[in-house]
């Protein structure tokens, strides 16, 4: 290689690698007098080496918290009691397909959440949505193979209206005005049999329309619940935040999503309170669209892996603590068992997830090293 070549070469290098580096560049030649140029030194014997420049890599992402989020809303909203500090710790989750709760219940930004509110395709109310799609599907297609058939059955009706008229037109004159009349009769017959037909058709592509716009959402939610990693997260202050999917629990309705980059206000998971018949419960979260709001009640029945109580939990609410008077986290709001339909208010009971399932199903995560 030419003086010229390895002054230019040497010159790229220095010039641009010169941020931050790991691993140093060496310029060596060999027995053959073969310029080599390598992030590692030469393994001949006896081989000198230069030190010509170095090998930029790319940063290891750093774990540690930049922003201090749980001094900032401390100092925002002092808490008079401990169910005002714990709601620093809770937050509304925002999807393109509605929304939830969480809670923090790491001080590095892991949250809790439901499974339905990242993932609402696994829910029993999407299946029910999705078989009553499936049924007007199948619907649709008997009704558009009862069209086609009137269809047919109009042009066959046409084609021998129209062969009546011209047999009319062949009578002699003494028998043509009762041909006539009766020519008539099967026009009228036509007249209201296409009339008919017409009414179904509209009805039919009205229901098509309709059954066109529900594979549409099926399909663009079933995507985008499947490919979703990413969620909007709404903190107290109602600064907006971005937060990961980390795991999607597969036996139970929850959930697990990180916040990088703060030190977040949390909920102790391991300073849990025990469930009892009776006790008096909190309910924190975002109900109808709203956020930050409380509500209580008691506990009316404990069970292994599902506590029922009469606190008003409304859509929204979902995903929230469960807490004691003392801010002390009992379980996981999940949903709302109703005696019917119409029963959307406080008539109803709560279930929650008790928080002892959570520290099971997420521990290789929160007691990993950070």
């Amino acid at each position: 290689m030419s003086v010229t070549r390895q002054l230019l070469l040497t010159t790229l290098l220095t010039t641009t690698l010169c941020t931050p580096v790991l691993a140093e560049i060496y310029k060596y030649q060999d027995e053959r007098g073969r310029w080599h140029f390598s992030d590692k030194p030469p393994e001949q014997a006896g081989v000198k080496a230069e030190i010509v420049g170095a090998k930029q890599r790319p940063a290891a992402p750093s774990n540690r918290p930049t922003t201090d989020l749980a001094k900032s809303l401390s100092e925002s909203y002092p808490a008079d009691n401990p169910i005002e500090k714990t709601t620093l710790a809770v937050v509304s989750v925002k999807t393109s397909l509605g929304g939830g709760t969480g809670f923090f219940i790491s001080e590095d930004g892991y949250i809790v959440t439901n499974r339905h509110v990242v993932r609402p395709t696994s829910t029993p109310q999407w299946e029910n949505a999705n078989e009553k799609y499936q049924q007007n599907v199948a619907r649709l297609a008997a009704q558009k193979k009862k069209l086609d058939q009137r269809k047919k059955e109009l042009r066959k009706m046409a084609a021998e209206l129209e062969s009546y008229k011209r047999r009319v037109k062949e009578e002699s004159s003494d028998i043509k005005d009762v041909a006539h009349a009766d020519y008539n009769i099967y026009k009228n017959r036509y007249k209201n049999f296409k009339e008919s037909y017409t009414r179904q058709k509209k009805s039919y592509e009205e229901d098509k329309r309709m059954v066109d716009k529900q594979r549409s959402r099926f399909g663009y939610v079933s995507n985008l619940s499947r490919t979703t990693s990413r969620f909007k997260i709404v903190t107290k202050d109602n600064s907006p935040l971005y937060a990961q999917l980390i795991s999607v629990s597969k036996k139970h309705d929850l959930a697990l999503l990180k916040l990088n980059g703060y030190t977040t206000p949390f909920i102790d998971t391991q300073d849990h309170a025990r469930p009892s018949q009776g006790a008096k419960v909190f309910a924190v979260g975002s109900p109808l669209g709203l956020r930050d709001f409380v509500t209580s009640g008691i506990i009316t029945n404990v069970q292994r892996e599902r506590i029922f109580t009469d606190t008003q939990i409304l859509p929204g609410n979902s995903g929230g603590p469960l807490i004691d008077p003392d801010g002390r986290i009992i379980g996981v709001n999940t949903l709302k068992v109703m005696a019917d339909r119409a029963s959307r208010g406080s008539a109803g009971f709560g279930i929650a997830i008790p928080i002892t399932l959570v520290n099971s199903e997420f521990s290789r995560f929160l007691q990993s090293p950070q």
